[in-house]
């Protein structure tokens, strides 16, 4: 049913107000849902890169790993995620000195991360931090011991007297 107004009347104009509030208020919510969309997929398309980073370093594609996130670090030099992604493919190329040092910028977040630095110290023979490194690996990712022991380390740190698997 159409109402009619009187549009002298205080109840058709209020109610016409309201209408034109609300078609406001979705408008500008349907604003903001559309730019955090862009946001959300701009930031998607920037970081597919690191994905194949992550992806090669999974594979065992060390130096092309290392070539893609140095063309990435080329245009965003402080991004945090590439320069550890950096640090770890480092470490699994042999320069353990560098990728020490982007640890030292770069804190690592988790543990592949731990564990890359881990490596980096037992790369340079610093086997006491690299051990209480390797815990921190475990305390973060408990069936993290099973692939240190799968992968060999645990015999060059046995062998150094600075931990024991019964």
């Amino acid at each position: 049913e159409i109402k009619e107004c009187d549009w002298s009347s205080d109840v058709c104009s209020s109610d016409l107000q309201a209408s034109r509030r609300m078609r406001r208020v979705w408008q500008l919510l349907a604003i903001v849902v559309a730019t955090a969309g862009i946001l959300w997929g701009l930031n998607w398309y920037s970081e597919r890169p690191l994905a194949e980073v992550r992806n090669r370093l999974e594979k065992g594609d060390f130096e092309r790993a290392l070539k893609l996130v140095n063309h990435f670090l080329a245009d965003k030099p402080t991004h945090t995620g590439a320069l550890a992604l950096k640090g770890r493919a480092l470490v699994d190329v042999g320069m353990a000195d560098e990728a020490i040092e982007i640890f030292k910028m770069v804190p690592p977040s988790d543990a592949e991360e731990t564990y890359a630095l881990a490596r980096a110290q037992m790369q340079k023979l610093q086997w006491t931090y690299a051990v209480q490194l390797l815990t921190r690996v475990i305390e973060l990712k408990p069936n993290f011991g099973t692939a240190l022991r799968s992968e060999g380390h645990t015999s060059e740190l046995q062998s150094h007297s600075f931990i024991s698997y019964a």
